[in-house]
């Protein structure tokens, strides 16, 4: 078995979290969820911490968070090379 990594970035537009994308980055490109907020305080208060609460119970973990808010993540993948 060999370890490979996945890799994300949860990054909300201007003006801040009424929306939040999740994007994946893939061989193919990037994969790109949307989630959007009631409120501003919506996004910031509950979907915002959400959303971070239920990737890291996914097995991610935040690498950085840029000066515009942006928090890029990693998990570890397991690829079993037993068939080749």
């Amino acid at each position: 078995m060999r370890q490979q990594w996945e890799f994300c970035v949860i990054s909300t537009p201007p003006p801040g979290p009424v929306e939040v994308y999740v994007s994946y980055m893939k061989i193919g490109g990037m994969e790109r969820h949307v989630y959007k907020a009631e409120s501003w305080d919506d996004g910031e208060y509950r979907l915002l911490p959400e959303i971070l609460a239920k990737m890291g119970q996914e097995g991610w973990q935040i690498q950085f968070v840029d000066r515009t808010g942006a928090y890029y993540m990693q998990r570890p993948l397991l690829e079993d090379d037993s068939s080749g």
